[in-house]
């Protein structure tokens, strides 16, 4: 990197403009060609991959009634081979999830013999396909008139027949996971974008496996991956601002807490802590666009519409939590729900952070289909978070939305009145339950308030006695470190607060670095006001950048980030609205280039330099 892309990165946004654009030309193709193909080892990647990439594409023209012969001889001998597995040798063996798989794979084979067109036109031609597919996982179109790929069906079935076979030695279900496995890389390696929106689309149903942890880290690491090869390749540009460098830094205290303090429990949970930041890499380059910048969102809010519906009904049949009740509220409440995760509050983070979204999305859509769908997404959503009954969540919303609204109609005397009016009635009108709750936030005497403000006393010596690197990562390692600054009775996996959480595990310096993070943003959002005041990317900007301090006002009474899954989720926010302020700025400069007059005096904005 020169010395006028760090000059650029170091005095802001606008003036180091064209300096960041001519970098990150120059970082594209011309630092493939002219450093990385000098590396024999880059060198054979690079051939490896454009082999790939060949495979890859004569895989798309194969017709489609090949792969249906494959998958119809697949699909029927691993039926035989369990079968005979079972018969054979007298073991008892899951009869179920075979039969499952073969029928699945037969049918997709029906489905797939009837088309004589090659697989990548068949996907073009079929419309949900073909927005699954190309429109929201930004997979390459292909010309028609390249000519299909001849593979004998014979071979087909052979292959099918020879792979099926191995269903008598290891299970059907490790067999389809390899061949399903084998799809997933050559898809993501296609496009970055696919494991990248699989991840939004998946968050809230990977605390249903039991490594979820471990598959929300493998599809970002497969997306990160799939992305640096594209940008070496010159195939995708690589943005590089000031947050990139606060990020690193922030990953650097981060590794070297996990590195030095805590032992093996605090180095076995950094490098996830470390990978799952490039959500914010990720979302803040592979978002170039309005059409990407709402397809995120999309899948961020409908994947969460069934997640509040199952809290929903939880709550209404009874199978609601009580492990996290308290004694108080015991003949007031029911129970708590989780949908699919584990705990109340970690619902309540991600529902919090819809919730905004969903809520902005809907008062600023014009469309009513668009207001009908992010109006029930707004619904589920606000609804599932009342009956998480987590205090901090209901507190950070009632701030949030109410602060929104007095600075979008300052001007606007008889609406703010209004306003003013009716948050007192609605609050009045909440049923009792609703009020009881809320208002127990300012009882010290509450025993969960009582908790928390113990563990607050305990974190801050711990944090003073740990200044520099802290005590190390993950809830394991906090539990060791918080006992012998515990108070009478009372233990804690984590510190029940964001900062003091941060500063506790990585340092002070960590905390530093992620309060200055925030100034940074809003410094980006001062300087590029003007240009998310109307459009598209308006709405983008302003409600991710709400549900992140929605996110932030929650966060002073609960650590938000225990679960991975929400940690990821709040960097790729922050990437969403750094990828949009860029988006909003680079529209302005095309309208700007198309309508104005170089007679004018802010006419050099664009062509500004630094010498």
């Amino acid at each position: 990197m020169d010395n006028n892309v760090i000059r650029g990165l170091l005095v802001g946004y606008e003036p180091s403009e064209k300096i960041g654009k001519d970098a990150r030309i120059s970082y594209g193709k011309t630092f493939y060609s002219k450093r990385i193909s000098g590396i024999g080892t880059a060198r054979s990647a690079s051939r490896l991959g454009r082999a790939l990439q060949k495979a890859g594409r004569a895989l798309y023209f194969i017709p489609c009634r090949i792969f249906g012969a494959f998958f119809l001889s697949l699909g029927l001998v691993t039926l035989l081979a369990h079968f005979a597995h079972y018969y054979f040798l007298k073991e008892s063996a899951d009869v179920f999830v075979p039969l499952v798989i073969g029928v699945l794979e037969t049918i997709l084979s029906v489905l797939l013999l009837i088309s004589e067109k090659p697989l990548a036109i068949a996907l073009q031609d079929g419309r949900l396909t073909e927005y699954l597919f190309f429109e929201f996982f930004c997979f390459k179109r292909v010309h028609r008139a390249r000519a299909a790929t001849r593979v004998s069906p014979f071979f087909a079935v052979v292959l099918g027949c020879a792979l099926a076979a191995l269903g008598y030695f290891i299970t059907p279900q490790l067999l389809s996971a390899v061949l399903f496995g084998s799809l997933f890389l050559v898809l993501a390696f296609s496009s970055p974008e696919f494991p990248f929106f699989l991840t939004l689309l998946l968050l809230p149903f990977l605390p249903l496996l039991s490594h979820a942890t471990a598959a929300l880290v493998t599809l970002v690491l497969i997306s990160a991956l799939s992305f640096a090869r594209k940008v070496f390749t010159g195939n995708r540009v690589f943005a590089l601002e000031q947050y990139d460098l606060l990020i690193l830094l922030f990953a650097g205290f981060y590794l070297l807490a996990g590195l030095f303090r805590g032992g093996s429990t605090s180095l076995m949970a950094m490098p996830g802590f470390v990978i799952l930041l490039l959500g914010y890499t990720l979302s803040s380059n592979l978002i170039t666009n309005r059409r990407l910048a709402h397809r995120a969102v999309g899948a961020l809010l409908f994947s969460s519409a069934p997640i509040s519906a199952l809290a929903i009904y939880q709550y209404f049949f009874g199978l609601a939590e009580n492990r996290w009740m308290d004694e108080s509220f015991a003949s007031l409440i029911s129970g708590r729900v989780v949908s699919t995760f584990d705990n109340p509050n970690v619902l309540a983070v991600y529902l919090l952070a819809i919730a905004v979204i969903a809520f902005g999305f809907l008062i600023e859509s014009e469309e009513t289909v668009e207001k009908i769908l992010y109006g029930i997404c707004c619904i589920l959503s606000v609804t599932a978070l009342i009956l998480t009954w987590s205090r901090g969540a209901w507190l950070a919303l009632l701030i949030t939305i109410p602060a929104y609204l007095c600075l979008r109609f300052f001007r606007r005397p008889g609406f703010l009145l209004s306003l003013i009016f009716l948050i007192p009635c609605a609050l009045y009108l909440m049923p009792q339950a609703l009020q009881l709750r809320l208002l127990s936030i300012l009882d010290l005497t509450d025993s969960s308030i009582a908790y928390r403000l113990s563990i607050f006393r305990s974190s801050l010596s711990m944090l003073t006695d740990n200044l520099f690197l802290g005590i190390g990562i993950g809830a394991d390692t906090f539990y060791e470190g918080f006992m012998p600054y515990a108070e009478e009775g009372v233990i804690a996996p984590h510190s029940h607060n964001l900062l003091l959480q941060i500063g506790c595990e990585a340092g002070i310096f960590a905390l530093l670095t992620f309060v200055l993070l925030f100034f940074t943003r809003m410094r980006h959002l001062s300087v590029y006001s003007r240009y998310i005041r109307r459009g598209s990317m308006h709405t983008v900007t302003v409600f991710g950048t709400l549900a992140l301090f929605a996110l932030l006002i929650f966060g002073m009474t609960d650590y938000i980030w225990f679960a991975p899954p929400m940690y990821y989720l709040f960097f790729v926010l922050f990437g969403m609205g750094s990828a949009s302020l860029r988006i909003a700025k680079s529209d302005a400069d095309d309208r700007f280039n198309y309508h104005g007059d170089a007679r004018r005096a802010d006419a050099s904005v664009i062509d500004i330099t630094l010498s």
